[in-house]
């Protein structure tokens, strides 16, 4: 290898890149040097690499910049198995030079700590995610029929500075009575980028997707991100050899943020997998414990299915983030599972945003395709439909069709069931800016899309889903603990709710006593 170019190419350690021979660990033994000497990497130009299997447990650590320009990259999954160690491995990780710390609850320097604390009570020495859990402890218990479960322990992140005050913007969403174990991350991290290209040229992953059988189970080849401020950019993922079986494995993402902060995912174009015969749901976007991630001019090649119209699932999943925002993007979903705190969107094209949570919820200059759930903003009913903070919406556009028989602004679906924690609406909510759309959409023989609009919708709009209009001599409005029936189901209803900027849309309020304390501003 010729040292004195300053970077390090696949070619080098010996990937062939005719797309045919397996290059994973050519393209291994790459990165591992360049690791070592803090060098960038350099895909060749023209090559395609393949990845498929016999990798077992190894992964492709990047601590370095990358360039994958002019290159194709192939995640074959076409033989994984359920069961090989492949199949939970993600192909390439982009990691820290930093190692965790880990206690348990004898050697933890502290053992407990309150909501609303400023500082951990102990000092790290550099900026840190400090990961606090609770065994004893389970939140998030998920209702939802067949896949319904038991909850997860008590767990979520804080950012702190080196004498371990807790920034404002990671505060503490629960109380830890017990502290069983605990992480300190360093996250000092060096900036680094991977990319595809310069300007708006993008570089191509293939993923051949695994249709051998439906399995419960995520599959996980992908590319994980636990390095903070990484910057992932000017990508094109494309998934062939779905069309061959209408089985096949469920996909965890196509990439995956966890334990990090900072990270900008920008100018990609990603794409929805097909949704299988199975309980389990793939994503594009996964995102665990993570911290100030944006994705950014970014969009999906098949927003719109065949038909023209829009499909809902298999876009992004999160739990237990902080501060996530889209700006300008096109992906059918922003969703979080187990929580998130502070979420902002703005000037994007969606299906729906679904949540539950803490913090701030904004949502700025976006246009909504409604899908069957006829639903822009989904508070999520499986986890309570709840979240503890504001809403704020400001020009919002809705597009809906014959395939929706009402349109809602706010999912407010709950049951009666304990979610290991008490379940409300936010507390106020301010609508600036709503327009209804009612369209058509036409696809022809060439595949060109076409939408024609049916009229200005004129009907009227739920602000909260109509299943709460039919409580109408029930005061839901009261908290219980654990085994509560449905006359004293623990939810709240928004103290305040502002609109203004609506025109002459009807806007339809449940009337009931769970609202009997909301007041309602318009402007």
């Amino acid at each position: 290898m010729d040292v004195r170019k300053g970077y390090v190419s696949y070619s080098d350690f010996g990937a062939v890149g005719d797309g045919v021979a397996d290059d994973f660990y050519a393209v291994r033994a790459a990165h591992a040097y360049a690791n070592e000497h803090a060098l960038p990497v350099r895909a060749d130009e023209g090559c395609k690499y393949r990845f498929g299997r016999g990798s077992g447990t190894d992964t492709i650590t990047v601590m370095t910049d990358t360039c994958w320009r002019g290159a194709r990259l192939i995640f074959d999954d076409s033989e994984m198995q359920y069961g090989m160690p492949e199949y939970t491995t993600p192909i390439f990780t982009v990691s820290s030079s930093h190692t965790p710390i880990t206690y348990d609850a004898e050697t933890s320097p502290i053992k407990s700590i309150k909501k609303g604390s400023t500082n951990i009570g102990f000092a790290t020495g550099y900026r840190a995610m400090v990961i606090l859990y609770n065994d004893e402890v389970r939140q998030y218990i998920r209702n939802a029929g067949i896949i319904s479960d038991n909850g997860t322990a008590q767990h979520e992140f804080v950012m702190v500075d080196k004498d371990g005050n807790i920034d404002p913007t990671t505060p503490l969403q629960w109380t830890y009575e017990k502290i069983t174990s605990l992480e300190v991350i360093n996250v000092e991290d060096a900036p680094i980028t991977i990319s595809g290209g310069e300007g708006e040229e993008q570089s191509v992953i293939e993923t051949v997707s695994n249709h051998s059988e439906a399995m419960n189970c995520y599959l996980s080849r992908v590319i994980r991100i636990q390095r903070s401020n990484t910057t992932f950019r000017n990508i094109r993922h494309e998934v062939t050899n779905e069309e061959l079986s209408d089985v096949g494995a469920p996909y965890a993402g196509f990439t995956q943020t966890q334990k990090c902060e900072n990270i900008t995912y920008e100018r990609l174009t990603l794409r929805r997998y097909k949704v299988f015969d199975t309980h389990y749901r793939s994503y594009e976007i996964r995102g665990t414990l993570a911290n100030r991630v944006v994705w950014r001019n970014s969009n999906m090649s098949n927003f719109f299915a065949p038909d023209g119209y829009t499909v809902h699932q298999g876009m992004m999943g999160t739990n237990y983030c902080k501060n996530l925002e889209f700006d300008n993007v096109e992906f059918n979903t922003f969703d979080c599972h187990h929580g998130c705190y502070n979420v902002t969107l703005r000037n994007s094209r969606l299906v729906y945003v679904s949540a539950i949570g803490e913090g701030e919820i904004r949502v700025e200059n976006c246009e909504f395709y409604l899908c069957q759930h006829c639903i822009a903003i989904w508070l999520r009913s499986d986890y309570g439909a709840t979240w503890y903070g504001d809403m704020y919406l400001k020009n919002i556009t809705v597009k809906y069709s014959d395939r929706n028989p009402h349109v809602s602004l706010v999912n407010a679906w709950w049951d009666d069931h304990w979610y290991g924690y008490p379940a409300k609406l936010p507390k106020n909510v301010y609508l600036d800016g709503l327009k209804l759309v009612k369209y058509e959409a036409e696809v022809d023989g060439d595949g060109n899309r076409t939408e024609r609009v049916v009229e200005r919708g004129s009907e009227p709009i739920y602000f909260f889903t109509p299943n709460l209009l039919k409580y109408t001599d029930v005061d839901i409005s009261r908290h219980v603990s654990e085994g509560g029936f449905a006359e004293n189901n623990p939810y709240e209803a928004p103290d305040n709710i502002y609109v203004k900027n609506v025109g002459e849309l009807e806007l339809i309020f449940p009337e009931t006593p769970m609202f009997k304390k909301t007041k309602i501003h318009r402007q």
